[in-house]
């Protein structure tokens, strides 16, 4: 499942290093971390493991109900990971993203970037099991004749 797919490590470090908001999506278990830097007296940057939108709109719209207080963000960066997150840790993204929430002075995002990436690797021993099992997948071949299928 970690095929051989190009990765721009420096796209990825200036991404986590200048948006505001950075929304990694993971193809295979459909979610997003959505990592939202900005912050207020009140409010510290969010983290969050989120369904993936179908849309920039759809994902602009949901921040605004995840954080209400928050205008519009002026950059939000939508990096695929068609990778596991394994990889994403490895590559050091996630340090570097771990880099950027330790800035603001919030410890709580911290915990939430641990958890989330924890949540991935569940989601995705989930989704491995199911493949494996045929749960949600269906075959192109089978061992078995079909009746009638020569």
């Amino acid at each position: 499942m970690d095929g051989d797919f190009d990765l721009e490590l420096n796209e990825i470090h200036h991404a986590v290093s200048d948006a505001e908001v950075v929304s990694i999506f993971f193809p295979l278990i459909r979610k997003s971390l959505i990592i939202d830097t900005r912050c207020s007296v009140r409010e510290g940057p969010m983290v969050r493991l989120v369904p993936q939108a179908g849309s920039w709109e759809e994902r602009y719209r949901s921040l605004q109900r995840m954080r209400p207080r928050f205008p519009r963000p002026d950059s939000l960066v939508a990096l695929p990971w068609p990778r596991h997150v394994g990889s994403l840790v490895q590559s050091g993204a996630v340090e570097w993203i771990r880099r950027r929430l330790e800035e603001s002075g919030y410890s709580k995002p911290l915990l939430a970037l641990d958890k989330a990436i924890e949540e991935v690797r569940r989601l995705e021993r989930l989704e491995l099991a199911a493949a494996v099992l045929g749960e949600r997948y269906h075959t192109i071949w089978s061992r078995r004749k079909q009746p009638g299928l020569g």
